[in-house]
């Protein structure tokens, strides 16, 4: 058997029993390795939030610095008898799968392509501590240290971060070194060869690559945008009290002083890394405030709840808010004409606007939810309604000019082939680019930022034959808006979809990928079928 060996690469998964302390346990694993200086990107995957469900949890490790998921398994470790037959299967040929054998391993579930290392997880912790809740703690700390020892780690590391999260409490820093050095050394006496060698050819060793970055979870990054953005914001509960962010809705439109209307206008920002959404939260209220309708942040589970790598938060104390057009009592003072809320006086669709109380006399309107004039006045006038409508469709042009830009990558030399991305799916995305790459087939890249599409949006997509759309639902509605609002024709826009739940892999990516263009190479379309 020809076994997986590396260093500082791999993906490592856990499976665990939802509700038994093992995501603090994971977590710790994967912050010790970020701690060693190298790229991570851990992830909580989870089908159910049902405690004794099954739920995992799967960490990157990549010094070249890959954070999206790569697809496939090269070690497990798993400590749950109910998934325990999926997990096995799941290990890369040549991978390792480490697993509790209090209870002998199921033979039908063997495979003799793997390495299997079995650990008595539950029957150490019997042995060591009478609570039974302390034995379902530390049976996580104790396949930690196991790990440690199994990669190389530097344990020292470990108790350095135990040391950091339970500060100023003692006793529990003891129990849990205890626990990560009965699993370091069980490994050591059982399964270390007489010359000190692993039985696993995985590796880490301490790299000098992650330089100033921080690990920080999108919700947070989230919330640190919307205070520094001007906003205030709460947290509520669909898992923990920390993962997730509301703003005060109703409260803000009433502060922003919407611009009515139907029709396009609704407008969107699409953060991919948490330095994303921290500054671009902090974007949308400025681009609210401005064109005086919500911005709504679409973001993920993937991005919200998981820990990150991102770039450090940098905040211009000198940065002022913009608030777009309002008018102060000094300005509706000098007006020699009337104050029209919905008068579009420079042609760009957005009307000037006042605050409460702004003036004694002057600024203020009353309005209703259906058609008015340019001066706030109920009217059922089919011309003032098209007007406005018109005016809408000017704003929304505006925004185009406003919203974030996309970001590019051309291939060396260019080509005819581009792949669209946006959110969470970046980050695989730009991986599997680099594995078509390898296999001789370049493309161009376009993560996209925001909605209205930009010119920049447009142009790119006008420029390429073939554009592959990665989305992560199963109705390509990225797809969809670009067929409506840029008229493309849609056998120009290949579909890259996953849906089954799990974040996207760049595995999956360039399967699809590769599938469709060695299709193309049988049926060659030629040059007026590329233009149909």
């Amino acid at each position: 058997m020809n076994r997986i060996e590396s260093l500082n690469d791999f993906v490592i998964k856990f499976a665990n029993v939802n509700g038994t302390g093992s995501a603090s346990a994971n977590n710790m694993f994967a912050k010790s390795l970020f701690r060693m200086g190298l790229p991570i990107s851990p992830k909580n995957i989870f089908p159910s939030n049902i405690q004794g469900l099954p739920t995992w949890y799967e960490v990157r490790v990549s010094e070249k610095g890959y954070t999206g998921r790569r697809g496939g398994t090269d070690i497990m470790v798993s400590v749950n008898p109910q998934s325990m037959a999926r997990d096995i299967r799941e290990v890369e040929p040549g991978g390792y799968f480490i697993y509790d054998s209090t209870k002998p391993l199921d033979l039908r579930l063997v495979r003799d392509d793997i390495v299997i290392i079995g650990i008595p997880l539950m029957q150490i912790c019997i042995e060591q501590y009478k609570d039974a809740r302390q034995r379902q703690l530390f049976k996580n700390i104790i396949y930690v240290g196991a790990l440690a020892a199994l990669l190389d780690m530097d344990l020292k590391v470990i108790h350095n971060l135990v040391n950091d999260q339970f500060k100023g409490k003692e006793k529990i820093i003891v129990s849990n070194v205890q626990a990560l050095e009965l699993g370091y050394q069980y490994i050591k006496d059982h399964y270390f060869s007489e010359g000190g060698e692993s039985p696993c050819g995985i590796r880490v060793e301490s790299r000098d690559v992650i330089k100033d970055r921080i690990l920080i979870d999108g919700n947070t990054a989230c919330g640190l945008g919307a205070v520094y953005g001007g906003a205030t914001f709460c947290a509520w509960y669909p898992i923990t009290p920390s993962t997730s962010v509301a703003e005060g809705y109703e409260t803000y439109c009433k502060r922003l002083r919407v611009d009515p209307g139907s029709g396009k206008n609704n407008f969107a920002i699409v953060p991919s890394t948490p330095k994303d959404c921290f500054e671009q939260t902090a974007e949308a209220f400025d681009l609210a405030e401005t064109l005086q309708t919500p911005v709504i942040m679409l973001t993920d589970l993937d991005l919200g709840m998981n820990d990150n790598i991102s770039e450090p938060f940098v905040w211009d104390d000198a940065r002022e808010y913009k608030r777009g057009k309002v008018l102060n009592a000094d300005d509706l003072e000098n007006m020699s004409e009337r104050f029209g809320r919905y008068l579009d006086v420079d042609g760009d669709g957005i009307p000037y606007r006042t605050y409460p109380g702004t003036h004694p006399t002057k600024g203020s309107f009353f309005t209703r939810g259906t058609s008015r004039d340019p001066y706030a006045v109920y009217t059922e006038d089919s011309d003032e309604y098209v007007a406005n409508m018109e005016r809408l469709e000017k704003k929304w042009d505006t925004a185009k000019n406003l919203v974030p830009k996309p970001e590019i990558k051309l291939a060396d030399g260019g080509s005819k082939i581009g792949v669209l991305c946006f959110g969470t799916s970046a980050q695989s995305t730009e991986e599997a680019l680099d594995y078509l790459r390898e296999d001789g087939l370049n493309a161009d890249y376009i993560r996209l930022n925001a909605f209205p599409f930009t010119k920049e949006v447009e142009d790119f997509i006008e420029s390429h034959e073939l554009i592959f759309v990665v989305e992560q639902n199963r109705d390509a509605q990225m797809r969809s808006l670009i067929i409506n609002e840029l008229e493309t024709n849609p056998k120009k826009l290949i579909k890259v979809l996953n849906y089954g739940g799990m974040p996207i892999t760049a595995r999956f990516i360039c399967d699809k990928i590769n599938e469709h263009t060695q299709q193309i190479k049988v049926t060659s379309l030629s040059k007026k079928e590329r233009e149909a």
